[in-house]
């Protein structure tokens, strides 16, 4: 469902991530809700630094293949931070390699704020505590090996809702 651009009871909600997102990190933040906008975005900007977040919507295995697609066109396993208000979505992604949970606006901020290797994996560890779980596949890999400098030299925010 995408929630930026129609209305839904979640669209006020998914447009403040958006604008909270933009304003903590003061980069370009793509708010989008159709799987084939995100990859378009990804593929036009695979040479940039991308922080990748999304929430899960109702089909689990699309968004599998979805956030795989998105490492295939970056070429390494780019951590996802997926936001969700449903915890049963954690017995999944706690499996599922570089990726972090929450469910909580406090992560969020820490997550796009402190989006280093030893940020992120304070964060996993904060996680982990606060849910009692194990992420058990998570390595905080910022290699980004497409990464043109000439290009940019800053991250921008993909926001999948």
């Amino acid at each position: 469902m995408d929630h930026f651009t129609h209305k839904t009871p979640y669209t006020e909600h998914a447009l403040h991530v958006k604008n909270y997102a933009k304003q903590l990190l003061g980069i370009n933040v793509y708010g989008v809700g159709e799987f084939d906008e995100a990859l378009s975005i990804i593929k036009r900007k695979k040479y940039n630094k991308v922080i990748l977040l999304s929430n899960i919507g109702p089909d689990i295995e699309r968004v599998k293949k979805f956030i795989n697609d998105i490492r295939a066109i970056l070429k390494f396993n780019v951590v996802v931070l997926f936001f969700t208000a449903n915890l049963s979505h954690l017995n999944w992604i706690k499996e599922f390699p570089n990726a972090l949970f929450t469910t909580s606006n406090s992560h969020f901020k820490e997550y796009i704020m402190n989006f280093s290797v030893k940020g992120l994996n304070n964060l996993k560890s904060k996680i982990e505590k606060d849910y009692k779980t194990k992420l058990k596949n998570f390595k905080a890999d910022l290699s980004y090996p497409l990464f043109n400098q000439a290009n940019s030299s800053d991250y921008g925010a993909i926001i999948i809702d």
